[in-house]
């Protein structure tokens, strides 16, 4: 029996704007993205599990870079792109008044506190974590395994949906059920077959 359902944020709940503004600030100020997305992703690891602040990630990029901005004008350039994908927040909205559901993501404690104040989670999700709050972040199988057993709930009980399939194979390995978020109508569709599969 299905009892628990886990959403990916960004990509599935939400647009997923942080490429699309690394992308635009290379080409605006002519840094060579690639390399500044390396640079960028090398931080991101340490400040979405609280090793690092993500204040700090931003100045050092701003200090690196010479970027003619203040870390608050790219968090709110940020957050100016990213909209609520309605039909996916609606759709777990409904499934969370049958099973628990819930959102597992990756972000660090300033860009979450960003979030926070635009957009009410508790709309949508009986509750979630950020990879800031538990020390680790996707694809890492601890994620997982911090939820499995606070939730007193086997792999089997388990479904994860995701945009990557890297975070879907590690939650795999454990005998999680996964979907791949491709499109709405998709989604629900495989839900449901899941859950018909799994609730007799």
């Amino acid at each position: 029996m299905i009892k628990l359902i886990i959403f990916d944020l960004s990509g599935v709940c939400f647009t997923n704007e942080e490429p699309i503004y690394l992308e635009a600030l290379c080409k605006k100020y002519g840094y060579d993205y690639k390399e500044f997305d390396d640079f960028y992703q090398s931080m991101l690891v340490k400040a979405e599990v609280g090793k690092m602040k993500g204040e700090e990630l931003w100045s050092i990029l701003i200090e690196k870079y010479k970027i003619p901005k203040t870390t608050a004008q790219i968090v709110d350039e940020m957050m100016e792109l990213k909209e609520p994908k309605l039909d996916t927040l609606n759709f777990a909205k409904e499934l969370k008044n049958k099973i628990k559901v819930i959102y597992l993501t990756n972000y660090t404690r300033h860009y979450w506190d960003a979030i926070s104040k635009i957009f009410n989670m508790k709309k949508w999700f009986s509750s979630g974590f950020v990879s800031y709050q538990l020390g680790f972040r996707k694809p890492s199988i601890e994620s997982f395994k911090f939820i499995m057993n606070k939730y007193k709930v086997s792999p089997k009980e388990v479904l994860f949906v995701d945009d990557s399939q890297k975070n879907l194979d590690s939650a795999k390995s454990l005998g999680i059920n996964t979907i791949l978020f491709n499109s709405v109508s998709q989604l629900k569709r495989d839900v449901k077959e899941t859950i018909v599969m799994h609730n007799p």
